[in-house]
């Protein structure tokens, strides 16, 4: 019994070195450090694309350009801007459609010089201006005006949320305090 111990711990230091003498990396440094940069890439695109993808679904859905796409007092668009209109552009490109430019606080010569940045940039990406309306009412879609917002929260705000049945009241009818959405 004494015998069998030494001999597989023997048995076992051998069986550790041959594990590590299998073969070794044949990468060079360089090729090495270019597959790591190709992962360190392919990673930051995986982690990026999906918000990519949102922006550009609610730059879609929204068709609008506003103040805060163009320099301050200017016409001319800012990075954003650029981005948001080579979206729009991308998107309207096959069957046109309206591009909301809601007028702001800016003077009607400055709106007008925005609406003419905003045609010439279009046909610059090969969209004809016959393809495209550009609107100065605000942008909006299927929902309701602020108006009739405001007075569905006030409605809602003011009405009795039902109360829902516990184990000790089995009506049902009771009522809890109103909502408070303001």
């Amino acid at each position: 019994m004494r015998h069998l111990l030494p001999s597989g711990a023997l048995a076992l230091a051998t069986l550790c070195l041959l594990g590590c003498s299998g073969p070794r990396d044949s990468r060079t440094p360089e090729s090495a450090i270019a597959v790591d940069e190709a992962q360190a890439l392919a990673d930051a695109r995986f982690r990026s694309e999906p918000f990519s993808d949102q922006v550009r679904q609610g730059v879609l859905r929204q068709r609008a350009l506003f103040d805060h796409h163009f320099v301050p007092e200017t016409a001319q668009l800012t990075r954003l801007g650029e981005r948001d209109l080579a979206i729009l552009a991308e998107g309207l490109r096959e069957s046109g459609g309206r591009i909301a430019l809601p007028r702001g606080s800016e003077s009607e010569a400055l709106h007008a010089a925005r609406a003419a940045t905003v045609s010439s940039a279009l046909a610059a990406r090969g969209i004809a201006p016959e393809q495209i309306a550009l609107e100065t009412r605000p942008a909006s879609g299927p929902g309701v005006s602020t108006v009739d917002a405001l007075a569905i929260r006030a409605r809602i705000a003011t009405s009795p949320m039902p109360q829902l049945p516990t184990a000790s009241d089995t009506s049902g009818t009771g009522t809890t305090p109103t909502r408070n959405l303001q």
